[in-house]
């Protein structure tokens, strides 16, 4: 009976510490994605085929910070990639890209 339940906490959890860095949850960037205007990075036809074959693109200064920064592919929030010292590796589970082959022409 739902009534035995006890609710001990209510909410949708944002963030968490990994490492020296802060990451917004998969499902924060699921729900708010299309809204940051901050930190996000709109991927190139050729940098999403490199994603998704390789899991990781050189990406050369673009004002970005080393961290998290939500990947967007047109209108689609994609999910999250990690930017250390130019170098931008995929946190999207390649289940979640179906929708998308690297062997496309």
């Amino acid at each position: 009976m739902p009534r035995a339940l006890k609710v001990e906490m209510v909410g949708l959890k944002a963030f968490q510490r990994v490492g020296s860095f802060v990451k917004p949850t998969t499902r924060l960037v699921q729900v708010f994605g299309r809204k940051a205007s901050k930190s996000t990075w709109n991927l190139e036809e050729v940098e999403l085929r490199a994603l998704v074959r390789d899991g990781i693109v050189d990406f050369p200064e673009r004002g970005f910070e080393d961290g998290y920064l939500i990947l967007r592919f047109g209108e689609y929030v994609l999910g999250l990639g990690l930017l250390i010292r130019g170098r931008l590796k995929s946190q999207i589970p390649r289940k979640d890209l179906p929708f998308y082959s690297a062997d496309r022409d």
